[in-house]
């Protein structure tokens, strides 16, 4: 999925920069413009102002929020990464010097308590041959606020004679 948005993302850059430095004729549809002509000069000629250019048309013209265009950033930076470190074809890299856009914190969704007694009522009712440990791993995620990476951790020796229970945290805390 990832390399698939990665072509995506170039595809609607060099289909840009083919609009920006006047490549293709006014006419043709953007969505119809054909990128495979694209060649190492034509590279080398985009410019930082040339992405500042397309970061901005991503918000006016196809309202791109913040963590689109950091996305669609990221694409461009492993892109010129590759091309001016991994295959040393350019010098150039129009992305180096150009900060990523700031992403807005989004608060993490809660399950009301409706929804988490729904949930542990489907695994009693629909749970397979493991149902007792997925309602015991269902109920320690609800009520302990513990990360998901923590849950999938426990090991049978995390459990103390006294039945506590030992998590280790993010950083091995």
């Amino acid at each position: 999925k990832t390399v698939e948005e990665h072509f995506l993302d170039l595809r609607t850059f060099f289909r840009y920069m083919k609009v920006r430095k006047e490549a293709v004729d006014f006419e043709v549809e953007f969505n119809d413009i054909n990128i495979k002509d694209i060649d190492l000069d034509f590279i080398e000629s985009i410019s930082t102002l040339d992405v500042l250019e397309y970061m901005n048309y991503l918000i006016r013209m196809r309202n791109n929020d913040s963590r689109a265009r950091a996305r669609k950033l990221s694409s461009l930076r492993s892109f010129f990464k590759y091309l001016t470190i991994k295959v040393k074809i350019t010098k150039h890299d129009p992305v180096k010097e150009i900060d990523t856009p700031k992403l807005n914190k989004s608060l993490p969704r809660y399950m009301t308590l409706d929804e988490s007694l729904k949930f542990l009522e489907t695994i009693e009712k629909y749970g397979g041959s493991h149902k007792e440990r997925d309602y015991c791993m269902a109920t320690l995620f609800l009520n302990c606020g513990m990360r998901l990476s923590e849950l999938v951790g426990i090991n049978l020796s995390d459990i103390g004679s006294d039945n506590s229970l030992v998590i280790m945290g993010k950083g091995a805390k």
